[in-house]
């Protein structure tokens, strides 16, 4: 089995002997890296060049099948020296806007994204620590949460039983005369209880969604973390993209530094993994002795997490997978 990249550099060897393939271009991070100067969308651009072996002459060489100066085909050709590019860069598509930012190299990108997966990532151990800490106060906070769910069914049991007796009360022929409740009396009553009702149904909703999805969320995320760096430089352009993709997180390229804006709970591995490197640091070996994990405050961090998620959650804005 040959690569892509091999089956197209023999294409070139070959030019007017070979045939090559018909190809749509699929190249990773599509639409999901951003110029930090102008705002458009960066591409990955591939090139291939060949330098002539005759007269020396650089040319384009996908398309070409000789050397645009002496004529020489690519396929006579002794030895010629072939090139291949693959970078991103801005497509400058703001005619209001002159960008000037320059491309970067696919091998510097990949390296930057690396550097931070590095960041992230967190042995299986602690991971495992960590997940069992989430779990005992996933199971105490299911308890609260099955109390408070009960109570909203509760408001919206009485709120319904509530909009039934005012119906009442306003339809009996001893309201006749209004005497009782009138119209307006009656239609301020009936907005207030459906008021009351449907924000009790809604936080009703919410709380079971949470209550299905919290745990699995962040157990997907960290068990993610002990992995990532080490699938994104060994995955091919799929792999890397997806891996991106489930960050959650859109890349800002600017003069030549990628930027990620790291979402939670990616800051929590981040700082869980730079608590460990402390730890190094001064000669301790944490993934040997979970009592380091406790004295150092990792099991603070990973209730907080749980809490924060539920939270941010409960609000509508956290990230979801």
């Amino acid at each position: 089995m040959i690569t892509e990249i091999e089956f197209d550099q023999l294409q070139v060897m070959l030019a007017d002997r070979g045939k090559p393939r018909p190809k749509t271009l699929d190249l990773p991070f599509r639409t999901l890296i951003s110029c930090g100067e102008c705002g458009c969308t960066v591409c990955m651009e591939e090139k291939y060049q060949t330098i002539c072996s005759v007269c020396k002459t650089k040319f384009a060489s996908k398309n070409n099948k000789q050397c645009i100066s002496c004529g020489t085909k690519i396929s006579k050709m002794n030895n010629p020296t072939r090139l291949h590019y693959l970078y991103a860069r801005c497509t400058k598509k703001k005619r209001d806007i002159k960008c000037v930012q320059p491309s970067l190299p696919y091998e510097d990108l990949i390296n930057q994204i690396s550097i931070h997966l590095d960041q992230l990532t967190i042995s299986p151990k602690v991971v495992s620590w960590i997940l069992d800490q989430l779990q005992k106060r996933s199971e105490s906070q299911l308890k609260i949460n099955t109390q408070s769910m009960k109570n909203l069914q509760s408001i919206v049991d009485r709120s319904q039983a509530e909009l039934e007796t005012l119906l009442k009360q306003f339809t009996s022929p001893e309201n006749a005369d209004y005497s009782l409740i009138g119209p307006d009396e009656y239609r301020y009553a009936k907005k207030q209880i459906i008021e009351k009702k449907e924000n009790a149904e809604t936080k009703l909703v919410d709380m079971k969604q949470q209550s299905d999805s919290t745990y699995e969320v962040i157990e997907s995320a960290f068990n993610f973390a002990v992995t990532a760096r080490d699938k994104f430089e060994k995955g091919d352009y799929q792999t890397k993209t997806d891996i991106i993709r489930y960050l959650g997180s859109n890349l800002v390229l600017k003069d030549r530094k990628i930027i990620i804006h790291q979402r939670y709970p990616w800051l929590f591995t981040k700082k869980v993994s730079e608590s460990l490197q402390n730890l190094r640091s001064q000669g301790l070996e944490p993934e040997k002795s979970i009592d380091l994990y406790e004295k150092n405050g990792i099991e603070d961090l990973a209730i907080s997490t749980l809490q924060g998620y539920q939270d941010s959650n409960l609000d509508g804005v956290f990230w979801r997978h």
